[in-house]
């Protein structure tokens, strides 16, 4: 069934141009979209889901999984995320100006901040130079992700 220009129903699909954009579920009376769309493809979706008088939903599954790896990805490190972003923000701050203590309280605040980076209890007795050391270490182990 032709709704507008460049959206129609095939059963309880919306289709958008050519692509399958949405479901139509009658008993639940909604349209769940089918990921993340333009805004030309949104408004087909919302054009379906007014014709029937229904509510545009987010397939919650999908969303649900996309916002779960989105969380790790930047909370353990996966692929990048947080890690990596630690790691260029204490290369930053070790190019910048200060005397090594400066320059390693910076670079410590940044690492430790991280999810999953723990502080060694030991860590304000260490000198200055095995300070450097380490994040030095914890920066190259981080930009290798």
């Amino acid at each position: 069934m032709q709704l507008a220009v460049n959206v129609h129903i095939e059963g309880n699909k919306v289709i958008s141009y050519t692509t399958h954009v949405a479901d139509v579920d009658h008993d639940k009376q909604i349209v769940t979209k089918l990921g993340y769309w333009s805004v030309t493809t949104s408004k087909h979706i919302n054009i379906a889901a007014r014709h029937y008088g229904y509510e545009v939903v987010e397939k919650e599954q999908k969303v649900k999984a996309k916002r779960k790896a989105s969380a790790q990805k930047g909370e353990e490190g996966n692929e990048g995320g947080a890690l990596k972003l630690m790691g260029a923000f204490s290369m930053l701050q070790n190019m910048g100006d200060g005397d090594l203590k400066t320059k390693n309280e910076r670079r410590a605040r940044i690492v430790f901040a991280t999810p999953g980076m723990i502080k060694p209890g030991d860590w304000d007795e260490l000198p200055e130079e095995v300070k450097k050391k380490r994040l030095d270490k914890v920066e190259a182990l981080a930009l290798k992700v």
